[in-house]
């Protein structure tokens, strides 16, 4: 199961309920949007991670990724990596565009040696990252 965005409904409601079915998931997380009204904390996350969830990037400030092009990508697929890792100490394996759109641009990321970002497309949607 994947969860996107890291709202506080994903701790509060989500998160006892995998509990309840020894379940985990993958959450997506924009993390700008860490420690701000309605979303998770850092200690939420952290609390997540080590209950055996993953958290992957949702990107960092949660932008339209049709209308971005390399550079503005890559920024914010790199900043969203530092960002969790100071989490929980590694960079994110997932990730997943917000809406699940991104456009032309971004099928080039996995064969630019200088990204380091990408390794290949599992579904369609999920990207697993270096």
């Amino acid at each position: 199961m994947t969860f996107d965005d890291g709202t506080i409904d994903h701790y509060t409601t989500v998160i006892p309920l995998l509990a309840q079915f020894n379940m985990s998931a993958i959450f997506y997380i924009s993390t700008a949007k860490l420690d701000t009204g309605g979303y998770i904390t850092s200690r939420q996350a952290r609390e997540m991670i080590d209950n055996g969830n993953i958290l992957g990037s949702h990107t960092h400030t949660h932008p339209r990724l049709l209308i971005k092009g390399i550079p503005q990508i890559i920024e914010e697929l790199e900043v969203s990596a530092q960002v969790l890792q100071k989490l929980h100490g590694a960079r994110p394996t997932h990730f997943a565009p917000p809406g699940g759109l991104y456009n032309e641009d971004f099928n080039v990321l996995p064969q630019k040696q200088d990204t380091g970002h990408f390794g290949r497309w599992i579904g369609g949607i999920t990207v697993i990252l270096k």
